[in-house]
């Protein structure tokens, strides 16, 4: 991985083979990066989606196997417990043009991945919202 600052913007590129999650979350404890939000496009495999069950209360995650071009992730970086956490999206598209998409727990760059990340002025917590059982954004 390389980066720039960029101003109060940080610009990443990760190559062939990183972990993104690993290598987004040491970039970010690492940068001091509490809270803000990341874009980026790029290519990746092995990319782990997940879509919230409501009536459970868990994600149904599914691994797709082979590579994907990334034509949006996007998300926020909150803090909980002390620690950065990524709330991404992904949208995807395979080698017949076909799209999907859902929340992006993690993939191994096939290519490249670029994002760009502007941190906010100050801290953005989470915590658990009794009723779904996920870390929503604490802003009062």
């Amino acid at each position: 991985m390389e980066f720039k600052k960029l101003g109060d913007y940080f610009l990443l590129r990760m190559d062939r083979g990183e972990r993104v999650r690993n290598t987004l979350d040491g970039f970010l404890q690492q940068q001091g990066v509490a809270s803000g939000y990341l874009q980026g496009i790029g290519a990746l495999e092995q990319v782990e989606l997940g879509y919230y069950s409501i009536p459970d209360r868990r994600y149904l995650q599914r691994t797709m196997p082979g590579v994907y071009e990334l034509l949006s992730l996007s998300g926020n970086i909150t803090t909980v417990d002390g620690q950065p956490f990524v709330h991404a999206h992904a949208v995807l598209s395979d080698a017949h043009f076909r799209t999907l998409g859902g929340h992006f727990f993690d993939g191994l760059v096939a290519v490249t991945l670029e994002l760009v990340i502007r941190p906010f002025p100050e801290s953005v917590q989470r915590a658990e919202h009794a009723d779904f059982g996920l870390n929503l954004l604490k802003l009062s």
